[in-house]
């Protein structure tokens, strides 16, 4: 029988932007089915709708789009504070409510509020297995502290931008993330390497050495095309690796088969 993952991905296919399709590169030719909790990004690209029509892999993704990522985002254009912190919380519940028994869990930052679903579900269910995919770093990000891009701003601008890193880019996510979740993704080294590091500064609740060895994995660009179980016993349940690049800007293109260890992770 197989599997089944909850994806809380913030906004998915067929809206078009990087992650979605860093999203959908990781989880596409995996044997799991899915139930994805989407934000509903508005604009469709027609061009990806005819790919995923195309593509049988997506029959395997079950959407339900809740509340549009417009109002869910505190912006210029949206400067509704607690209509977008309402949405937010909304999402989070909504997801969290269509957990029934699902084996695995994979949540993608950005936003970085998808973590939030990762700890309710993990402290209801110890046993689910929680992968957690970075596109970029939350905590202590250089997005939030650029000095150039903020002196771009106009003053009311300026203040949209601090209460948005304020409410949306919460360097807790990334560290509960960090410490609770089975598996963490990153698209490559630098940006893990960063991330561990204010990891160990701000928060070091975990050694960096365990990090390092039995949760961090690379997986560049989009594709996850080596999973090996490590039956060494350490006390840590679930432990991968992972290899292999391509690049994430053509949704289909260069995309092959998991390995055979990998499938033999999802259906344990």
């Amino acid at each position: 029988m197989t599997k089944r993952c909850l994806a809380v991905t913030g906004t998915f296919l067929p809206y078009n932007d990087v992650t979605t399709q860093l999203v959908y590169k990781q989880l596409r030719l995996l044997p799991l089915e899915y139930d994805v909790c989407a934000l509903d990004g508005e604009k469709e690209d027609p061009s990806f709708v005819q790919k995923l029509q195309e593509d049988p892999n997506y029959r395997k993704f079950h959407i339900t789009k809740t509340y549009t990522n417009r109002d869910a985002l505190f912006s210029i254009k949206n400067v509704n504070l607690f209509k977008a912190l309402r949405t937010v919380n909304k999402y989070i519940n909504q997801a969290i409510s269509m957990y029934d028994g699902q084996e695995v869990l994979y949540t993608s930052s950005f936003p970085c509020y998808t973590t939030r679903v990762g700890v309710e579900l993990k402290r209801q269910n110890p046993n689910l297995k929680w992968i957690a995919s970075f596109s970029d770093p939350i905590n202590h990000s250089p997005y939030k502290y650029d000095k150039a891009t903020i002196r771009s701003y106009y003053p009311v601008q300026r203040e949209c931008f601090y209460i948005y890193c304020h409410y949306y880019v919460v360097d807790q996510d990334e560290a509960n993330a960090f410490e609770q979740a089975d598996l963490l993704l990153f698209i490559c080294e630098e940006q893990r390497d960063f991330m561990i590091e204010q990891y160990v500064k701000y928060f070091h609740n975990i050694p960096e050495a365990e990090l390092r060895k039995y949760r961090c994995r690379i997986s560049p660009n989009g594709r996850i095309p080596r999973f090996i179980r490590n039956r060494k016993k350490t006390g840590i349940s679930l432990r991968w690796r992972i290899s292999g690049a391509f690049t994430a800007y053509v949704l289909l293109k260069n995309s092959c088969m998991p390995s055979r260890s990998l499938c033999r992770v999802i259906r344990m």
